[in-house]
């Protein structure tokens, strides 16, 4: 689906944009913020191998508390992600000569 939502530069460009602003917003930073309590909170549960209840995690809770922090710190760095993958510089092609050209041989001098 993602492809199809950024597959060309326009739409790119459209989402680099928007997520700059995001990243501004009060709303997003209040959600970061809400993102960080529970990652911390999940950390020390998984850390400890105590529930909320109070009661050793079975290894199925662990796994499902490991799966729920990989998505929070995914939402949580996807519009960063995104910016960095869309105005990363676009490669050029890179010389295969393996040999310094007579200008280089001037620079170098």
């Amino acid at each position: 689906m993602e492809d199809e939502l950024l597959d060309t530069e326009k739409k790119q460009d459209a989402a680099v944009s928007n997520f700059i602003a995001l990243l501004q917003h009060a709303g997003w930073q209040l959600l970061v913020k809400m993102l960080d309590t529970n990652i911390e909170a999940i950390r020390q549960q998984i850390l400890d191998g105590i529930g909320t209840t109070g009661e050793k995690l079975t290894e199925d809770e662990t796994a499902l508390l490991r799966e729920n922090l990989k998505i929070y710190e995914h939402i949580k760095n996807l519009p960063a992600k995104t910016i960095k993958q869309y105005t990363s510089p676009k490669e050029s092609d890179p010389s295969v000569d393996p040999y310094f050209s007579a200008e280089d041989m001037k620079e170098k001098k």
